[in-house]
């Protein structure tokens, strides 16, 4: 029965199949992990809440105003050492479960933590107090950094190197982790010669 023709072609029909789908579903994968290497038609700048930034392009710049002194921080002032932008709200409850593992990726890392907190000032502040309070504040009440770089939940965490690329974006996890904790920075302390 086994060597019958027709159990042949459906056996080999069968694995074509197989394979097939499988070359499908990796393509659907590498499309949504690399949303423009799929060839959206969204110019550069449409901020289509929901596509990540490129992996490697120059961060978006951005103002917004330092939570605990007042002053207005660039983001080209941040620069020179790899930074780990942490978006979150203080009405966000995944936001305060992460803070520990936040604060612990800093001192790991020696990435800046820098929180762009999506609220009202004294919300905000309140927030920070309780939660980051060693940590740079900046409040984005409108949200315009976010959609610069397109963030659409809280908490989102955005890994720059220290010239201001991309690196990788990260989001909770049901362990509450931000998945950055794995990423190995380039060394960017200056050497003495």
């Amino acid at each position: 029965m086994s060597d019958s023709p027709l159990f042949l072609l459906s056996y080999l029909a069968l694995w074509a199949l197989v394979i097939f789908q499988t070359l499908v579903l990796l393509e659907l994968v590498r499309q949504d992990r690399h949303p423009a290497a799929a060839g959206s038609s969204a110019s550069a700048d449409d901020s289509a809440l929901g596509d990540m930034l490129v992996t490697g392009s120059v961060a978006p710049e951005f103002e917004a105003r330092d939570i605990v002194n007042g002053r207005v921080v660039h983001s080209s002032s941040l620069r020179g050492r790899p930074l780990a932008l942490i978006f979150v709200s203080p009405t966000c409850s995944s936001c305060e479960a992460v803070a520990d593992e936040l604060a612990g990726y800093q001192r790991r890392s020696g990435a800046q933590l820098v929180l762009l907190c999506r609220g009202g000032q004294a919300d905000c502040a309140g927030f920070v107090r309780s939660h980051f309070a060693d940590s740079l504040a900046l409040l984005d009440e409108d949200g315009a950094a976010a959609k610069r770089y397109k963030v659409i939940s809280t908490p989102t965490a955005v890994l720059l190197d220290s010239q201001g690329r991309i690196l990788r974006y990260g989001f909770p996890r049901p362990k509450l982790q931000l998945g950055l904790e794995d990423l190995e920075l380039p060394n960017t302390a200056p050497t003495a010669e």
